[in-house]
């Protein structure tokens, strides 16, 4: 086999930051999805306002548009109309570890132990094999085949964090 392009080796459970290359271009918003937003003011002269669209492309020219609405139907029948669904609310901000660690303690997990790395932090809980890895901008929970754990332990920390 010839390559073009050099092979990047893993294993299991590392994250690898890509060599991509990212660039700006100009998106349009539709006025029907304009009239819909509604901004927040966040602080003194600071608005936020979500956009839930569907992103058009033509002719290397992008356009963001109202999702079509799938009122009507009784049930959803295909995964894309599963996309088509706006999230109920946004997560944002940083995690707590205090808050995460009291949390998951009242769900009778009590032996996580905390490690600042230089990203973040580790959270190791030993005897239920997990090891939670949280950055500035990700999160991992590693969770050797006990999937409800793994849900348990998500839910807990979507509830240490900001919504709107």
């Amino acid at each position: 086999i010839i390559q073009d392009r050099p092979t990047i080796p893993y294993k299991r459970d590392e994250v690898h930051s890509l060599p991509l290359k990212r660039k700006l271009t100009p998106a349009g918003i539709s006025t029907s999805l304009t009239e819909k937003l509604s901004p927040i003011e966040v602080r003194a002269g600071l608005s936020l306002a979500t956009v839930t669209g569907e992103l058009k492309v033509a002719d290397n020219k992008y356009s963001i548009q109202a999702l079509p609405s799938i009122t009507g139907k009784k049930r959803l029948r295909s995964a894309d109309d599963l996309l088509r669904i706006k999230p109920e609310n946004y997560t944002w901000g940083s995690l707590n570890v205090d808050d995460f660690i009291q949390k998951i303690s009242l769900e009778g997990i009590t032996d996580a132990k905390v490690e600042q790395s230089s990203a973040g932090y580790i959270i190791h809980m030993p005897k239920e094999d997990v090891l939670i890895q949280v950055e500035d901008s990700s999160t991992h929970i590693i969770c050797e085949g006990d999937q409800k754990l793994r849900l348990r332990l998500r839910d807990i920390l979507l509830q240490c964090l900001n919504k709107f």
